[in-house]
């Protein structure tokens, strides 16, 4: 990926900014958006906040010190037991890691990484009530701990508070001083998911602006173009995704998708069979595909792309349909 490649989309998607302002309209009080996607145009909807909390903020960072009230002298042997709790977490060690922590913080009610390693397990196995709890008595002990803020609004977020989830992020951005590319994604997240697609833009931009490689952002900011009816530059955004990663499935079905509502069919046809050459299970490009061939009047290639996804997963409705 060069940074001429990411420029060039960053500039057409800037422009893209400013194209059909009329499209879309905020409340004061939700801050929504009118306008909202079409049900084949995305792969991803970005509403997997609880595969957030696992991937995207797991515990692969040195642990944070104990606790700003802790004497000097703690420090170094706390750090180094709450880093053995971290180990239990990236292990997939849930259990022994919330029974471990538990005895930590019924030593010391104050300790920082405690509640964060602890919140953070509790998350790994959907206990997203006592991740939350956790999260926030971390605020609690330290209110200038930005990782605190966004782990809470990603529980926040998770458990369907989104307003709180966005002034956690908020909150973790100030504290961050701008630097943390995370906070803005996740909140450009929260926005996407409430259909308030363009401040979802705005914040998927801040994130590449401080990670021009942040194929994630990359991706849901193709997504919210699309959704605003700008078919073009959503398909420039994905592209970028699929230069960070070149097996990133997921981008090259969505860019798929938009080449699909734009009418450029062929186009469509061919980044649909990149992706299922990444992944041949992959079923959004199956079911895709599968209204790609039925609208192009090949229906029995139809039947099979979506035979073959209700196959992977039988629950999926719209292959019924």
């Amino acid at each position: 990926q060069s940074s001429g490649d990411a420029n060039q989309a960053s500039a057409q998607i800037t422009q893209a900014s400013h194209v059909n302002k009329a499209a879309t309209t905020s409340s004061p009080s939700s801050a929504t958006t009118t306008t909202t996607p079409s049900s084949s145009s995305a792969s991803i909807d970005g509403s997997d906040v609880l595969a957030l909390i696992r991937q995207e903020s797991s515990l692969r960072h040195p642990a944070p010190s104990v606790t700003k009230n802790t004497q000097d002298s703690g420090v170094s042997t706390s750090d180094q037991k709450i880093a053995i709790g971290y180990l239990h977490v990236n292990n997939g060690k849930y259990k022994e890691a919330i029974a471990y922590f538990t005895q930590m913080l019924d030593s010391n009610p104050m300790l920082l990484g405690g509640y964060l390693g602890r919140g953070t397990a509790f998350a790994m196995v959907n206990d997203l009530g006592h991740a939350y709890h956790d999260f926030v008595q971390a605020v609690h002990v330290d209110p200038t701990c930005a990782d605190a803020w966004k782990r809470k609004a990603q529980a926040s977020s998770a458990m369907g508070f989104f307003s709180e989830a966005l002034m956690d992020l908020t909150q973790a951005i100030i504290l961050s001083k701008d630097t943390d590319a995370e906070s803005y994604y996740q909140r450009g997240l929260v926005h996407y998911k409430e259909k308030n697609y363009r401040r979802a833009m705005n914040d998927f931009k801040q994130t590449v602006r401080i990670d021009k490689f942040h194929k994630l952002a990359w991706n849901h900011m193709g997504l919210a173009l699309n959704a605003m009816g700008q078919g073009r530059e959503s398909m420039a955004a994905h592209k970028v995704a699929t230069q960070i990663d070149q097996d990133f499935k997921e981008a090259w079905t969505n860019m798929a998708a938009a080449a699909r509502e734009l009418g450029r069919a062929e186009e469509a046809m061919s980044l649909f069979n990149h992706a299922l050459e990444i992944d041949p299970k992959y079923v959004d490009a199956l079911h895709l595909r599968g209204l790609l061939m039925f609208g192009t009047g090949q229906h029995q290639l139809a039947v099979g792309d979506l035979s073959a996804a209700l196959k992977v997963r039988p629950s999926h409705a719209d292959c019924r349909s």
